[in-house]
């Protein structure tokens, strides 16, 4: 039997079988080791960016070293907790909701197993997963602190701010996975969540310290959720103060939100089960609703199912529905605080101040909606198949082309409903530097063509990945680590960074607004030139990815039809 038998079988004494069959699945599965070796070789590149940045004016003495060990493993902290922070939702959010997407939880029902037993066991196989991910990265980080500069003290914080994390993102994103219907919407509801827990902190905090004292009960709620924050945790620690106490308010905060999230989740369990699928009866008897627009069909079926019919389906619930107006009211409320405070500013910046906010504002935006792009795009096909209605659609005489084209198109017209924040962001910035307006033309350009990317990538993920969840996180995992990387280092990886691409034309238009003598310098002649590459290079990047698709779509499909018979097969039908 060996050692590695005796030890699942020990597995399954506690907390029970479904950790078992987790951690074996888990070690049969190429996208891991993948995605392991991809998060190890982007730590290795920034390694080695940080050194020739480091090194390039100077010898290596014992403060460079220091110097450059210290900021290496600021971004390796950095890095670390943003891949978690990334990759594990992808990798936990679907455990419940792939079982019931694939009918098969119901066997787990029939088991005497109680529901603490099957999440408990779920929720170990998936912080199994996401600490073997984040351990590929422990031999780069031993190859800087042959350096020395580190101190073991702060090597020990980061572990605990890691393991406090994983534990906690495991632990939302099961609990997320149990309300959601389909492995998408719970992907997007658990990235929806962090985002609200991590992020909005901030502004709201910043809207209450405008309110007063009528907002005096709030702040501390704020200060508490803001200290669950693990990128903030450990910047707190590296720059000193008292440590330990940070280290314990995040853990304490983290174990608290976790707990509230998980409980209901393990009550609730069979009976949310239930509901959902119960529910496709009830909507027989829906009549729908009376501002529900649905074009005519007309020569394009397929263009007609992704935008309406698909996009119908693809619901996030009341959850959803409540964060997302959440994150609207709180950027409107921000937006319009620092519009009236550049109001008072002095005429000579002439709300200079106010559009670089809208900038890094509409910047954040824009990627946050790309990442639930990708999400939306990787499930496109594979859901399908899920559905039982892939081979359906198959069958049809429609081109691959136009299925592709169909399913790519309609995983951009998902980004719609990021115009209202967007406008509400870029008209105050129009108003007060109509110049800006320019800005904004290409940052819509360069958006457009990320989309396409992000789209043409999560249609091939999909289409190649045999569920939705492998397809999900292999998807955000190239995305992340492509934006993650190129954003972290200079250089020659910067013109692929869509933070770079989003936002360089806003800060190009207010650079080109204030000058007078319109001499271009170097620097901005090397901005233009690394915008154009990177703008050309993902649109590249996009057209390949999608004709990829379309080449392979009938041979991974089993689809022998010839282009003759596909003719003959219209012919008839008309």
């Amino acid at each position: 039997m060996g050692a590695t038998g005796r030890f699942l079988g020990n597995l399954r004494i506690w907390p029970g079988p479904v950790l078992a069959v987790e951690v074996i699945t888990a070690t049969r599965r190429t996208r891991h080791f993948v995605l392991r070796t991809a998060y190890a070789a982007a730590l290795f590149i920034a390694l080695a960016t940080t050194y020739l940045e480091t090194f390039r004016s100077s010898f290596a003495d014992t403060n460079s070293s220091a110097s450059f060990c210290a900021a290496f493993f600021a971004a390796f902290g950095v890095m670390q907790l943003a891949a978690v922070l990334l990759i594990g939702p992808a990798l936990a959010a679907g455990a419940i909701a792939l079982e019931r997407e694939r009918r098969t939880i119901e066997y787990l029902y029939a088991t005497p197993l109680s529901n603490l037993e099957i999440i408990i066991g779920k929720l170990g196989g998936q912080v199994l997963k996401i600490v073997f991910f984040v351990l590929s990265g422990v031999p780069v980080l031993a190859l800087a602190m042959l350096m020395g500069g580190i101190a073991p003290q702060a090597v020990f914080s980061l572990a605990i701010i890691t393991l406090s994390t994983v534990f906690f993102v495991a632990t939302v994103s099961i609990a997320v996975s149990v309300w959601a219907a389909k492995v998408r919407g719970a992907v997007v509801l658990a990235y929806l969540a962090f985002f609200c827990l991590w992020v909005l902190p901030t502004p709201i905090s910043f809207l209450l310290a405008r309110l007063g004292s009528a907002a005096v009960w709030f702040q501390p709620v704020m200060e508490q959720l803001s200290a669950t924050n693990p990128v903030v945790t450990f910047m707190e620690v590296r720059s000193g103060g008292d440590s330990w106490q940070m280290l314990l308010a995040m853990i304490r905060n983290q174990l608290l939100a976790g707990g509230i999230a998980l409980i209901p989740a393990v009550l609730f369990m069979r009976r949310i089960h239930l509901r959902e699928a119960g529910k496709a009866a009830r909507k027989r008897g829906r009549r729908r609703p009376l501002f529900q627009f649905r074009g005519q069909i007309g020569d394009n079926p397929m263009y007609w199912k992704e935008l309406y019919a698909e996009s119908g389906s693809w619901r996030l619930g009341t959850l959803g529905f409540l964060l997302l107006a959440l994150i609207f009211i709180v950027v409107c409320g921000t937006t319009i605080c620092f519009f009236f405070t550049s109001l008072g500013q002095p005429s000579t910046q002439n709300g200079e101040s106010y559009c670089y906010y809208a900038i890094g504002m509409s910047t954040f935006l824009c990627c946050c909606g790309l990442l639930l792009l990708i999400a939306r795009a990787a499930g496109s096909i594979t859901s399908e198949r899920e559905r039982d209605c892939w081979t359906s659609l198959i069958s049809t005489p429609l081109e691959s082309g136009e299925i592709i084209k169909a399913k790519i198109l309609g995983s951009i017209w998902s980004l719609r409903g990021l115009a209202p924040l967007l406008v509400v962001v870029w008209l105050p910035a129009i108003l007060l530097r109509p110049s800006y307006i320019l800005g904004i033309a290409f940052s819509l350009l360069d958006l457009a063509i990320l989309a396409a990317f992000a789209a043409a990538l999560g249609i091939y993920c999909s289409q190649t990945a045999a569920t939705t969840l492998r397809a999900t996180g292999a998807a955000l995992g190239i995305a992340g680590l492509l934006g993650g990387v190129s954003s972290c280092c200079c250089g020659l990886l910067m013109p692929f960074s869509p933070a770079f691409l989003l936002a360089g034309p806003g800060i190009a238009s207010l650079t080109i607004g204030s000058m007078t003598d319109y001499s271009f310098s170097p620097l901005i002649l090397m901005g233009l030139g690394a915008y154009l590459i990177g703008t050309i290079s993902y649109a590249v990047a996009a057209r390949v990815l999608m004709v990829k698709a379309i080449g392979q779509f009938d041979k991974k499909n089993g689809r022998v039809l010839g282009r003759f018979a596909e003719s003959w097969w219209r012919r008839k039908v008309s």
